[in-house]
């Protein structure tokens, strides 16, 4: 019995019915990549700790019985805008059907909305599958309509840049036959987005999470099956549905005042409110939940590097989840005596949760939870920047890339960004005396939406060099692969004249980039150092720029210890030859 994802009818909302609508001006025309429309998608979101980096969403609609499939991909997180390579690979494999690869390229770094092919915002290839190669359809000029009709790109440049792709694939449209098939049709879908920043890389998230780094020049692709399994709407006969139940980090952390500081004398409580959205209720006692907790910082989402606590260890005790509801487990956590003078050196943790239960698959299964709340003025907090569990990709330390993603946090602040802060002390009072109590708020009222974009807020991206590497325009740079991010909503009131920040430990390569050397299986260290800057107060000293490491095509990929053996014999005969000359 294979288990399959389902992408759910659209249903829209009240006085907005049916799938959203960005392609033509009109009835229910929205060019939102909010589109409320967009509720109750098939989604799959990546980054952890902090906030999605990327939000996949899907929706599929039956209305006139020739069903659509309705795509949503959105980078939240990007550097720097690129003006060719941002790029999104798609591939979709139909019933019966050879794959079809779509290779959209963002074409400019000007903010658009809802651009078409036509406007010259991006670019486009279509490929099918034909036994081991591909054939180019655009090229034949065979370049199926739908792949432009609805198809449009979003570019939204800034300190934070964003962009995005929609588009509908008709479900009997496809080359070669008969398409996406009816519904309870199991196909099948990849992807792969590439975010390129030059001070970086290209930074490559993949679904499903099973495949692997890659680089492409029409190449090579993933091979036929390797996709999601999916279906529109129905479970296809014989399969099971992924069960619609998942966690965020909203919902994951402990109930003391503090809630990501460990307590070192008595008992911490840890909880996880999972969110059931199968449509039935979830029995009593079903679920479990595995807590581990990491030093503060960014660390790959490898349960076996993070320490697990709790008793009893999984939690697996809750009352009845009703539909879209949420519930909690919780475990107890004292540290021993030996664990003591550890927690002391580290107060602050990171929290790594995941779900289990008998017979079901989540559509998201673990979380993690690196976000706090601080005071301004001048604030400071060491962070582990961690590669524990990556097979190594070299002798040499591996360079982990740090974006720092500043939100209402301007140099200067102008009038628009004090009202903004104004309001959100106005709304909310005055929490500086227990930010612990705001965040519990947060929670609690379903206000973090409506609040967060108000407050200023510091998160650090990390991406670890995955040893993948790609050329763009005859230079080498790394494939990166995103891991744990963390950061801070900061609070400040009075005057200000606006913000500054610095990285202690890491290379500034660019404004907001830097990048760190960890060892092989270990950590390395920074510290974050974040000024709510008043008027007449000096400053934190400017950061001296690195220049970016360089790469080659030579470097040795991770492939256990023939690998690092070749590496290391390498390395001594450069040294060798240097010494002779």
């Amino acid at each position: 019995m294979a288990v399959v994802s389902i992408i759910p009818q659209a249903t829209g909302v009240p006085g907005l019915s049916g799938p959203p609508q960005w392609w033509s001006s009109g009835a229910g025309f929205n060019t939102g990549l909010d589109d409320p429309r967009w509720r109750g998608a098939y989604q799959v979101g990546f980054g952890s700790g902090t906030s999605d980096q990327v939000t996949f969403r899907a929706l599929a609609d039956a209305a006139g019985g020739s069903p659509q499939l309705y795509l949503s991909w959105f980078v939240k997180v990007d550097p720097a805008l690129s003006a060719s390579n941002d790029y999104l690979i798609f591939g979709l494999e139909g019933a019966g059907q050879p794959t079809l690869v779509l290779q959209i390229q963002m074409n400019g770094t000007s903010a658009v909305t809802a651009a078409d092919l036509a406007s010259g915002a991006y670019t486009r290839t279509v490929l099918r599958r034909n036994g081991a190669s591909f054939d180019n359809l655009t090229d034949m000029g065979s370049t199926p309509t739908w792949a432009d009709d609805k198809t449009r790109v979003w570019r939204i440049p800034g300190g934070n840049s964003m962009w995005a792709i929609q588009m509908v694939v008709p479900a009997a449209s496809m080359p070669g036959g008969a398409g996406l098939g009816a519904l309870g049709t199991a196909l099948r879908m990849w992807f792969y987005i590439n975010n390129f920043a030059p001070a970086m890389g290209t930074a490559q998230y993949r679904w499903p999470g099973s495949l692997t780094p890659a680089t492409f020049n029409f190449l090579s692709y993933p091979a036929a099956g390797a996709g999601e399994r999916c279906s529109l709407i129905n479970v296809p006969a014989g399969d099971t549905a992924k069960t619609a139940i998942s966690i965020d980090y909203l919902h994951i952390g402990t109930r003391n005042a503090d809630p990501h500081t460990i307590k070192l004398t008595s008992a911490n409580t840890l909880f996880a409110e999972p969110k059931n959205d199968t449509g039935s209720t979830i029995p009593a006692n079903t679920l479990s939940a595995r807590f581990r907790l990491a030093n503060w910082g960014s660390h790959p989402p490898l349960p076996a590097e993070w320490s697990e606590v709790g008793s009893p260890s999984p939690a697996n005790t809750h009352a009845a989840i009703a539909n879209g509801t949420h519930q909690a487990l919780e475990t107890q956590f004292t540290v021993s005596p030996a664990e003591r003078s550890e927690y002391q050196a580290h107060p602050h943790q990171c929290m790594l949760v995941e779900l289990s239960g008998p017979g079901m698959t989540f559509t998201t299964s673990s979380v993690v939870r690196n976000m706090d709340f601080v005071p301004g003025s001048t604030f400071s907090r060491p962070a582990e920047i961690s590669v524990k569990g990556l097979a190594p990709i070299s002798i040499k330390p591996r360079d982990v890339y740090l974006y720092v993603e500043l939100v209402n946090m301007p140099v200067k602040e102008t009038q628009g960004d004090r009202g903004r802060r104004e309001e959100f002390i106005n709304r909310e009072g005055d929490p500086k005396e227990n930010f612990a109590n705001l965040q519990k708020l947060y929670q609690s009222s379903g206000r973090w939406q409506a609040i967060e974009p108000l407050m200023p807020t510091y998160r650090v991206h990390a991406f670890h060099d995955t040893g993948a590497r790609t050329t763009v325009d005859g230079t080498v740079y790394p494939v990166l692969e995103a891991q744990g991010s963390f950061g801070f909503h900061v609070f400040h009131q009075g005057e200000l004249e606006g913000w500054t920040h610095n990285l202690v430990g890491a290379e500034k390569l660019a404004e907001n980039i830097y990048v760190i050397r960890v060892p092989n299986g270990g950590t390395a260290q920074v510290e974050t150092v974040i000024q709510a800057v008043e008027p007449g107060e000096q400053r934190l000293p400017a950061e001296k720029i690195f220049g970016r490491p360089k790469y080659d095509l030579t470097e040795p990929a991770a492939q256990g210890c023939l690998t690092l053996l070749q590496a290391l014999l390498a390395s001594i005969l450069k040294l060798f030859k240097s010494g002779k000359s």
